[in-house]
């Protein structure tokens, strides 16, 4: 249902605006991207992207964006490599 076209019940809509804001955040991908990969136009991805930050107001909410971004960058770092040996 993330990848679905349409109106969708806010059950499926809440958690596919944070991966747009996560997509858009870690990633770093311009909100043009963000919305050709889900299928939308780029004023939901903003709008999805301004509904994110205004519940970052919730502890809860914050500190798990901030786990799920740490995860996000860490899988994206490249290994340290040590060429000297």
């Amino acid at each position: 249902q993330m990848m679905g076209r349409g109106r969708m019940h806010p059950r499926t809509a809440r958690p596919r605006w944070v991966a747009m804001y996560l997509s858009h955040v870690a990633f770093g991908w311009t909100l043009e991207r963000v919305s050709h990969v889900f299928g939308v136009n780029r004023a939901s991805v903003g709008a999805a992207c301004r509904w994110v930050e205004d519940e970052r107001d919730r502890r809860t909410l914050d500190d798990l964006l901030n786990e799920l971004e740490t995860c996000i960058q860490a899988l994206y770092q490249p290994p340290v490599l040590d060429l000297a040996r």
